[in-house]
């Protein structure tokens, strides 16, 4: 039977603190019906988990969670904070967004991400890779996310 366990923190006065988001340093996996979710919880991870128990089984991968921000990869979306209005993304950055998600906290090296977002082939992308970078940390910044870089390596936490 799936449950869903309340692990609160407490306060000096002995009394639970209020649930809080996760931290954005880790990724979420998929949920599966028969796992247990604990909170404190993020609303896209609780709607992960009902979409996982109406289907019967895992959660489909049209829904990737990391901390605060919820990937739609059917509709090719990204959300912040179980917002309505999807973040302004461009195909590239959210591709690349994805991408690093998907590393689930690995470091990724430029030329995977070149390849995985631009394609093989052309030199001229490898420029394009570099604004797409420098446009989606600065939007990740202003969220409380950092794409950190370490050497031509690079993960989101």
């Amino acid at each position: 039977m799936p449950t869903i366990r309340k692990t609160g923190r407490a306060k000096a006065d002995g009394q639970a603190a209020p649930p809080s988001s996760l931290d954005g340093a880790s990724s979420v996996p998929p949920i599966h019906a028969d796992e247990t979710i604990v909170k404190p919880f993020s609303d896209a991870e609780l709607l992960s988990y009902v979409r996982a128990l109406e289907s019967g089984g895992a959660a489909d991968e049209t829904t990737l969670i990391h901390g605060d921000l919820m990937l739609d990869t059917r509709n090719r979306q990204a959300f912040y904070r179980s917002g309505k209005q999807p973040l302004a993304l461009s195909a590239r950055e959210y591709t690349t967004l994805e991408t690093l998600i998907r590393a689930n906290g690995e470091f990724l090296s430029f030329d995977e991400l070149l390849e995985k977002v631009c394609g093989t082939g052309i030199f001229e992308q490898r420029d394009i890779m570099d604004g797409t970078l420098y446009s989606l940390t600065r939007k990740m910044r202003r969220m409380g996310f950092f794409i950190t870089q370490r050497g031509h390596r690079y993960r989101i936490r």
